[in-house]
């Protein structure tokens, strides 16, 4: 599989798990939206590649930028540092599964 394949399931992961957050959008969704990842992290494991973290990390910050913009309205320096630390810890949970 190509990388621009990987990188575009990371960016579906993220899309799905935005629109399917309960304050917005359509709730049961969320039951597959992880689905993509898993499938990076399938591909990843079987050919010995590394990089996983990096697609998950992409997929937690669209996700969390898509589901927290509001905070941008506050301070762009304070949401851009939540954006990506909270990306980070997501990301990192997910790469110790």
């Amino acid at each position: 599989m190509k990388t621009i394949y990987l990188l575009l399931l990371s960016i579906l992961s993220g899309i799905l798990l935005s629109i399917s957050w309960p304050a917005n959008g359509f709730t049961p969704l969320i039951f597959i939206a992880l689905v993509p990842l898993f499938f990076i992290q399938q591909y990843v494991g079987d050919n010995n590649k590394k990089g996983m973290f990096w697609y998950s990390w992409l997929t937690f910050l669209i996700w969390n930028v898509l589901t927290t913009w509001w905070i941008w309205n506050s301070t762009p320096g304070g949401a851009m540092t939540a954006f990506t630390l909270n990306s980070l810890f997501t990301a990192v949970v997910f790469q110790l599964y």
